[in-house]
């Protein structure tokens, strides 16, 4: 499922981003948005509306800024190639860049009807995943309010991520209810990543911290083991995981379901880099 007209990606992604940082800040406008990429507000808004594209600098300056992955900057820039091709505008620097990614696929889509990481990007939220989950919980309510309480999140934040939720199949209604529909809701390659798997991965962090510091420890477990590794490990390393916690879940999941948890895992160097011989050192 493609949630953006193929011809329009470019727009709609920066009207995604602008409706984010809104959400999260209402005090962030256009002008603010359109400053952080340094542009006028009222090129912005011709840029928004269909009325002007984007440049070759501008392109730059939007990958660093929204930290967009190879495979969205592919996509970014043949949608900006086919809206200028027809203003016959068409630069050949942009035609140049295009090329830079000729060998990547158009998108990836994960396994089990998940997600692309375009649409991924619109649930990377914490508690989009929480909320599939939580329709588990055998006191569940399908209302908005419910949700934002058992949650902690606001009912706007409640009501727009169900929407969201039911518009990517990933939840559906019977009889007034909602239902979680697919147990996924991950990409296919954790090889690689994006600016959105990265903020919920923060997210998911700072919700641990807050739970270090909020609940009891018979309601959580917090445990770090510091080890020194031959780095070839890593790939086992992180494939075990991967199994690890697939087993527990199934575990876990045994018997009548009533609180959600999240269930992280981390491994990560401490040592920022590796301690370079000194040459002519006596």
């Amino acid at each position: 499922m493609n949630l953006s007209s193929e011809k329009t990606y470019y727009r709609t992604r920066l009207r995604e981003e602008l409706v984010y940082r809104i959400e999260k800040n209402p005090r962030y406008s256009m002008r603010s948005f359109a400053e952080a990429l340094g542009i006028g507000s009222g090129a912005l808004s011709q840029i928004l509306s269909g009325k002007r594209t984007v440049s070759t600098k501008l392109t730059e300056r939007i990958f660093k800024f929204l930290e967009l992955s190879p495979v969205e900057q592919k996509k970014f820039l043949e949608s900006v190639i086919a809206e200028k091709k027809n203003l016959k505008r068409t630069s050949p620097a942009l035609k140049s860049k295009l090329e830079k990614f000729s060998s990547l696929p158009h998108e990836r889509v994960a396994i089990d009807r998940g997600l692309s990481l375009d649409e991924f990007r619109i649930v990377s939220e914490w508690y989009h995943n929480a909320i599939l989950e939580l329709t588990f919980a055998k006191d569940f309510h399908s209302d908005s309010r419910w949700i934002a309480q058992a949650l902690g999140i606001t009912v706007m934040e409640a009501k727009l991520a169900v929407e969201r939720l039911l518009q990517l199949e990933l939840l559906e209604e019977v009889n007034g209810n909602l239902m979680k529909t697919d147990f996924n809701l991950d990409t296919k390659d954790k090889s690689k990543t994006s600016a959105f798997l990265k903020r919920r991965q923060k997210q998911i962090l700072l919700k641990s911290i807050e739970s270090l510091e909020n609940d009891p420890i018979e309601e959580r477990n917090h445990s770090a083991l510091t080890v020194c590794i031959a780095q070839d490990q890593i790939p086992e390393a992180k494939k075990r995981i991967q199994a690890f916690m697939w087993e527990l879940a199934q575990v876990l999941v045994k018997g009548e379901p009533e609180r959600v948890y999240e269930l992280s895992v981390n491994l990560f160097p401490l040592q920022k880099q590796k301690i370079k011989e000194r040459k002519n050192e006596k």
